[in-house]
């Protein structure tokens, strides 16, 4: 969403934008054409969770373990990522973020698409919901196909644009495949620098390591990245 925000309202300080596996706006309606819920909880329940934190209550009850600890991450970020969650504020912010959504995504839904020029890269998740997060009665197959197909439509934001759908990772793509969201942050500042008469090498970030060689987990294959 936040990418056509910036380009029908900060279209002067906007030189380019990567999309990785971002909300569509569109999400909503189709889920509700094909009649499959979604996977949010209702607000109530991210207040209930802060009140529970403040107390102390909701760290008894991860006491039979996080599902964080089923991400691609060392143990030292895994707890972090923890102790986030036990943090009222954080829950109190994420029951915040659930009463705008229709709001947001009204406001996100009148906004001019197509204007503009800069350069753009659309990184989609294929497979956005991990089986571990939601019941097994969930239609996930059905929710991830959805959001991946209204997910390449963010690319109408901009006649630069290019999309690479990666099937098999979930919505921490940037987790599952984080040299190919560095190549496609290279690939837009390349892109804006070229047009600006410079030289994209002194704008990007040197590598830090070959492409393909994540610290965590192992690369996507090709086969699993498509270019829309």
């Amino acid at each position: 969403m936040s990418s056509i925000a910036c380009l029908d309202y900060l279209s002067a300080e906007t030189a380019g934008l990567v999309y990785v596996d971002g909300h569509p706006a569109t999400l909503a309606d189709r889920l509700r054409r094909e009649q499959v819920r979604a996977p949010s909880a209702p607000r109530w329940v991210a207040l209930l969770e802060g009140a529970l934190a403040r107390f102390g209550l909701l760290r008894l009850l991860m006491l039979r373990g996080s599902s964080n600890r089923l991400l691609p991450l060392p143990e030292r970020f895994r707890q972090l990522l923890d102790a986030l969650e036990l943090d009222p504020r954080v829950r109190r912010g994420a029951a915040d973020e659930l009463a705008a959504e229709p709001r947001t995504l009204d406001q996100v839904g009148k906004l001019r698409e197509g204007g503009s020029t800069i350069p753009t890269q659309v990184l989609v998740a294929g497979a956005t919901l991990a089986e571990h997060r939601v019941p097994r009665s969930f239609p996930r197959d059905e929710f991830n196909r959805i959001w991946a197909e209204e997910g390449e439509k963010l690319a109408r934001a901009s006649t630069a644009s290019d999309v690479r759908v990666v099937d098999e990772a979930d919505h921490l793509l940037q987790l599952h495949a984080p040299d190919l969201v560095l190549e496609a942050v290279r690939e837009v500042l390349g892109a804006v620098a070229a047009e600006a008469g410079g030289d994209a090498g002194e704008t990007i970030v040197p590598r830090s390591r070959p492409v393909g060689a994540s610290p965590f987990v192992p690369p996507p294959r090709a086969e699993d990245v498509r270019s829309v």
